[in-house]
């Protein structure tokens, strides 16, 4: 951005001071000196410049994948399993994840798992026989009215160990039943289960290799809404049993049964969440929304034809107040309930792969740009701006107590706290950080002269300032301050007959600048 400076009533060779940066006093619009480059700069004290927090390390002898919290301990998954509190309790697959808290469990997926907090156990979500032997029949049995269907499995497998009446089951493994049924009634003698009258066809039994289950779909993503567990699958939409996240096959149109809906287009969904009491569900070409408050009325309906979310974005999704964002086609997008608005303002246009998380005040974003270097951008909620803060890659994030965490591949990082570092924790040394402001283009000939600039700096700090002229690409030092220092401080310097000039601060350690501005004469 090029700031024009048209001296409409300056006299030539007077003096005239430029605010490039005016700290807590700047307004949010004005056109004076915007920053065009923050590259860890904190956005904690923004607009007051300041390097970032510390980052703080934990090396584990890991391949971490995912990472999440509840109630105040941290849990995450590695390559060879899941841990809650530092204690492995199991194994999942090798790949990222999506955590759902919900009651006392923690729900992942796409592995269909769950972890009982209350018991500290790793189980399935999906209930199921396996691929077994059954026998299909609808012949009479005992006391039933015939006609009745009926598996039964060979081998001494009882599947009455598995499900009982009311349950939804979903069977497939043949054309004949393929599909979701609901179970009428148990003989716990045979552990035969039956079913209503010719839904696998009627005459004498035979026998095949299906599979039962609880039917769990398929999706990568999961939401909580009306006391419900949403996903998806392909191109439809689920909703588990109130409050039972094992129960998705039940659909007798009643508030206590399940739900799904076909979109009719041909996308899959790639990602869901809860906003505003309804689940929002994205393709990657648009958002789709279920109104409605139980199975009877649940009405799946499109609200937005764009900014939708590819299977390769559906990680970067984290609310930061009432706002959703994520990427979408390599923008930033913010979506509150209406139409989602892409962020102009988002440095990393055509970032591609990111991640994302929140502190609850701040959006965290690391992706690949172009290059293929990963860069991890923030987003301050308060300031409206946007900081460059580091080019670790990160694959997860979570907040736990007081502290927001991130994970590499290997370490556990403490991105920000307000308490007291875990021991096995290592801060990271000094901070160097670089701020580089627009030019700013005069109609006719300036002389800049002396800068000025009210700060503070720590013992280990120390702040550097430099100039660009016309664009030329070189940067001339214009003077430095360190060490224990508070106050203002100005640096007098050759004047250079210039139409433009821009500014840039690279600082290390810590520091804090609240002002800065260019003394400067219009030419003769």
């Amino acid at each position: 951005m090029c700031i024009r400076d048209r001296g409409n009533g300056k006299e030539k060779g007077e003096r005239y001071e430029y605010n490039v940066f005016t700290g807590q006093k700047k307004p949010w619009k004005t056109g004076e000196g915007e920053n065009i480059s923050l590259y860890n700069i904190s956005s904690d004290r923004y607009p007051q410049l300041s390097p970032r927090a510390k980052y703080a390390v934990n090396q584990t002898s890991h391949l971490l994948t995912s990472i999440g919290s509840a109630a105040d301990e941290l849990y995450y998954t590695t390559s060879n399993g899941f841990y809650y509190s530092g204690t492995l309790f199991g194994s999942v697959s090798f790949t990222q994840k999506h955590f759902l808290n919900f009651q006392k469990m923690i729900l992942i997926f796409p592995d269909k798992k769950y972890f009982d907090t209350d018991n500290n156990r790793l189980g399935n979500l999906v209930i199921g026989t396996g691929a077994v032997s059954i026998l299909v029949s609808s012949t009479k049995r005992l006391s039933e009215n015939p006609g009745l269907n009926t598996l039964t499995g060979i081998d001494g497998v009882k599947l009455s160990d598995y499900f009982e009446a009311g349950d939804g089951v979903y069977i497939n493994g043949g054309s004949i039943i393929d599909g979701s049924y609901t179970v009428r009634g148990t003989d716990n003698e045979s552990g035969a289960l039956y079913f209503d009258d010719r839904q696998f066809g009627e005459g004498d039994g035979f026998s095949a290799d299906v599979t039962l289950s609880n039917g769990v779909p398929d999706g990568g993503a999961m939401c909580v809404c009306q006391n419900r567990v949403w996903t998806y699958s392909g191109n439809r939409v689920f909703a588990s049993a109130p409050g039972d996240p094992f129960i998705w096959r039940r659909y007798d149109g009643d508030e206590n049964s399940c739900f799904f809906a076909e979109s009719g287009e041909f996308e899959s969904f790639t990602y869901c969440t809860e906003m505003e009491g309804y689940p929002v569900f994205f393709t990657p070409s648009g958002i789709y929304k279920v109104y409605g408050d139980c199975p009877a009325n649940y009405c799946l309906s499109r609200c937005a034809t764009y900014g939708g979310m590819s299977a390769f974005e559906h990680y970067s999704a984290a609310y930061v107040g009432s706002d959703l964002m994520y990427l979408s086609d390599g923008k930033v997008m913010r979506f509150s309930g209406g139409k989602p608005e892409a962020d102009e303002s988002f440095p990393g246009i055509g970032a591609n792969g990111g991640v994302g998380g929140s502190d609850g005040e701040r959006y965290y974003l690391s992706a690949q740009i172009s290059s293929g270097q990963n860069v991890l951008y923030v987003y301050d909620m308060y300031s409206g701006k946007w900081q460059q803060y580091s080019e670790l890659g990160f694959q997860g994030f979570a907040r736990c107590g007081n502290a927001f965490y991130g994970i590499t591949e290997s370490d556990i990082v403490i991105l920000k706290t307000s308490g007291f570092l875990p021991s096995d924790f290592t801060e990271e040394g000094a901070v160097t950080s670089t701020a580089e402001f627009s030019d700013v283009y005069f109609d006719s000939p300036v002389y800049p002269y002396r800068l000025g600039a009210v700060l503070e700096t720590g013992t280990d700090g120390e702040v550097d300032f430099s100039l660009m002229y016309d664009g030329n690409g070189e940067w001339y030092d214009s003077g430095e301050v360190g060490g224990n220092f508070k106050g203002m401080k100005l640096f007098d310097f050759v004047p250079v007959r210039c139409n433009s000039w821009r500014l840039k601060v690279q600082g290390s350690g810590n520091y804090a600048i609240k002002k800065i501005w260019v003394d400067y004469t219009l030419g003769q």
